[in-house]
């Protein structure tokens, strides 16, 4: 997940705004929330997360969400909260999620 503001199309990559001088590699955090696909779609679980200036996180979360549904909620202290277009099926102990794919 690159934050637009801090990508760099140079390096393909994002600037380490965190602290760039000791960990040149982290660029931001973000909080990453699963919802519940039923209004009022409570918040059934978070994580926060190290940005890394690749653009990629790794989240964890319960193995209570295998086999079930949930929205993926992105927020980060300087954007728009962003939710997935639909619900997303936790079908495997291991799940990628790409916010730019359609």
């Amino acid at each position: 997940m690159f934050v637009e503001g801090y990508y760099q199309d140079a390096t393909n990559s994002m600037t380490a705004v965190a602290d760039p001088v000791n960990n040149p590699a982290v660029g931001d955090t973000v909080d990453v929330k699963l919802a519940s696909t039923v209004a009022p779609y409570s918040i059934i679980y978070s994580d926060r997360k190290v940005v890394g200036t690749n653009g990629m996180i790794n989240c964890q979360f319960p193995l209570a969400v295998l086999n079930n549904n949930y929205y993926i909620i992105v927020r980060h202290r300087n954007t728009l909260e962003t939710w997935s277009k639909n619900p997303v099926p936790f079908n495997t102990a291991n799940k990628s999620f790409d916010l730019t794919a359609p």
